[in-house]
């Protein structure tokens, strides 16, 4: 069962004013929206620069229906700590939960990277979303855009997410609902890496 969008509203909100302390502030640059929000350094970009070490933001768009099948589109811009980079057998998975327990929310891309984690361009292949409360799920094994990493050092990786992946919304039998869960930016800094036990 979802939640409505009251609930979902009321969950970002919360996470804006416990994750990050306060509302975001805007700077005075080209982007616009969640972007703008995020983007610390002002330079139209949400990238490494824009987060601190062992720290991640993203940019979302909740592109939902309301109890009356109405539209309701919902951009926030969302930092967190609680984030990683994880090998697997064939790439990378790129995962961060902003807020906690059930007003939590995790995003999750793979990006396509076999071997060590190294810098440069890498497409996302598959993407998910969870609520923390799981009232819904999104997923898309074609989500879009690309991971690009910045740098390595020991044990941690800095880069950011260009394009857009677009998550479906999945309903009963894993169909899609038509609502969509949109990642439009994702910067992170310093992050651990976990390897694979190859």
């Amino acid at each position: 069962m979802r939640t409505s969008f009251f609930s979902l509203a009321l969950l970002f909100s919360f996470l804006l004013v416990t994750v990050t302390g306060c509302p975001p502030t805007r700077d005075d640059d080209d982007a616009e929206g969640p972007l703008a929000d995020l983007d610390k350094d002002g330079d139209g970009d949400l990238d490494a620069d824009d987060v601190g070490p062992g720290e991640a933001a993203a940019a979302v768009t909740l592109d939902f229906v309301d109890e009356d099948g109405e539209p309701i589109v919902s951009e926030e811009g969302l930092t967190t700590t609680d984030i990683e980079l994880q090998q697997t057998f064939s790439a990378w998975n790129l995962a961060a939960t902003f807020g906690e327990g059930d007003d939590a929310l995790t995003i999750s891309l793979r990006f396509e990277l076999e071997g060590d984690l190294a810098t440069g361009t890498y497409g996302v292949s598959n993407g998910n979303a969870q609520p923390g409360d799981g009232s819904w799920y999104a997923y898309s094994s074609e989500a879009g855009g690309d991971v690009v990493i910045t740098s390595v050092g020991d044990g941690v990786g800095s880069g950011h997410f260009e394009g857009t992946a677009e998550l479906d919304v999945l309903g009963e039998f894993e169909q899609p609902t038509g609502e969509v869960v949109r990642i439009t930016g994702f910067a992170f800094r310093d992050v651990d890496t976990l390897l694979a036990d190859m």
